[in-house]
C-alpha cells in the first residue's frame, strides 16, 4: 500500500496516516499510527487496540501509552494503533457497521473486499508488516470480562503482563490477527504459531 502520510512531531515521534479509503460521505477512512522511536537499537513494537469498537479501555491505554512513553527511556521503537476499526468505534460496536463483519476474523484481508477486509489488509501492511513484536489489547467490550491474557508462542510476554489468568488456546480462530504473520518471510502457513513474539491483552 502506498500514500501513507507522516508527520514529525520532534524528539523521535512522528504520526502516520494510512488511508482505506474514501467513503460515500466524502470522509477518507484511515488508520492513525502514532510512532516513538528510542534513542538506542532494540525491537518494534506494535500496540494495536480497537479492532472490536466496543471494547474502549483499550483506547484508554493506547492514549495514555502516547503521552506517557519517554523516546529517551526505549531501545527500538513503539508504534501504537489506538483506533484499529474507527467506524465501529464510533457505532460503540464489535463489528464494523458498514458491513457487520468481525474484522478479526478477516485477516490478512483483501484491498478489494468488504471493507473490513480493507481495513484488515491496510492494518496487515501498514502496521504489522513494519513490527516484531504485536501487543493486541481486547476487553470485554459490551459483555462482562475477566483480566487474562492469551499465550500464543512467548508465554514470558504473556506472563509480563502480570494477569490474573492465563489462556492457552489448543488452536486460534482463523483470521485474527494471532494467525497474520504467515505472509511474511516465508512462513509456515500450517501453523499460526510460526510467528514473531505474540500476546493478547484481555483487561
Amino acid at each position: 500500500m502506498t500514500g501513507a502520510k507522516v508527520i514529525e512531531l520532534g524528539a523521535g515521534r512522528s504520526r502516520r496516516f494510512a488511508p482505506i479509503t474514501s467513503l460515500a460521505s466524502g470522509f477518507e477512512l484511515g488508520l492513525t499510527i502514532h510512532v516513538i522511536r528510542g534513542t538506542r537499537p532494540g525491537p518494534a513494537v506494535g500496540v494495536s487496540a480497537m479492532i472490536h469498537g466496543d471494547e474502549l479501555d483499550g483506547l484508554l491505554i493506547a492514549r495514555e501509552l502516547v503521552q506517557s512513553l519517554d523516546p529517551s527511556d526505549l531501545r527500538g521503537s513503539v508504534s501504537i494503533l489506538g483506533v484499529a476499526n474507527p467506524l465501529a468505534m464510533e457505532g460503540i460496536s464489535r463489528n464494523t457497521p458498514i458491513d457487520m463483519l468481525d474484522m478479526n476474523r478477516l485477516f490478512p484481508g483483501s484491498p478489494d473486499g468488504w471493507l473490513s477486509e480493507q481495513q484488515a489488509y491496510a492494518i496487515a501492511h501498514e502496521f504489522i508488516d513494519n513490527i516484531e513484536v504485536l501487543i493486541d489489547i481486547h476487553c470485554g467490550g459490551t459483555f462482562p470480562w475477566v483480566d487474562y491474557c492469551y499465550v500464543i508462542n512467548d508465554e514470558a510476554l504473556s506472563r509480563a503482563f502480570l494477569p490474573a489468568l492465563l489462556y492457552k488456546p489448543a488452536t486460534t480462530d482463523s483470521g485474527t490477527t494471532c494467525g497474520v504473520p504467515w505472509w511474511k518471510s516465508g512462513a509456515d502457513t500450517t501453523t499460526s504459531h510460526d510467528m514473531w513474539p505474540m500476546a493478547f491483552a484481555v483487561c
